[in-house]
């Protein structure tokens, strides 16, 4: 079982989350003859709370890259999260860090099956080659959490129907001119 499983299963079955011996009124974790602290350790540092090692949930942060084709040709960091939603509603998603970006976006599709509620906009977005687009959308407050972690940050996110497409082709004559490159520099 995953550990959130085994959490799920420990609270249904009533257990004391320190010795997972049946809980009860004179039973309980903060009462629990057994209680110690959790043995697990992250990063050099031992968990500082007492519950079984079972039931520890991780709060290292696993980051991969988006790449191209190797580790040396990446691009931008993306980082696993649960994108959370009324009713402890949640789904995990990949989180692309883009420190050049000015907006954060989300799919449309998730902000919906989450159950998200939005304000309506319009925006303008450019694409790659200069391509501009105009779309009637929504704007939401979307709570984010690393995985393991209970600490949920908002982020202010734009609704688009897909996050990337097929891009058409890109006429980069005057953008070679204005970069000062040779035609020979640039590789579509």
């Amino acid at each position: 079982m995953s550990v959130e499983e085994r959490l799920v299963a420990a609270k249904e079955n009533h257990v004391c989350f320190s010795c997972l011996k049946k809980a009860g009124r004179d039973h309980r974790q903060a009462n629990c003859s057994r209680r110690k602290q959790c043995n697990k350790v992250e990063n050099g540092s031992q968990c500082t709370f007492s519950h079984h090692p079972l039931l520890h949930k991780s709060s290292a942060v696993g980051v991969t890259l988006a790449s191209v084709t190797s580790q040396k040709d990446s691009m931008l960091p993306v980082i696993a999260a649960n994108i959370c939603g009324p009713n402890r509603l949640y789904k995990r998603g990949n989180v692309l860090l883009d420190s050049g970006a000015q907006i954060s976006l989300i799919r449309s599709e998730t902000a919906d099956s989450l159950g998200l509620k939005g304000r309506d906009i319009s925006v303008n977005i450019i694409k790659v080659g200069g391509e501009g687009e105009s779309i009637h959308t929504k704007i939401y407050k979307v709570p984010v959490s690393g995985i393991g972690d209970p600490k949920i940050h908002s982020v202010r996110a734009i609704g688009i129907p897909c996050i990337s497409e097929e891009v058409k082709s890109v006429q980069t004559g005057t953008i070679i001119e204005k970069l000062g490159l040779s035609k020979d520099q640039v590789v579509r």
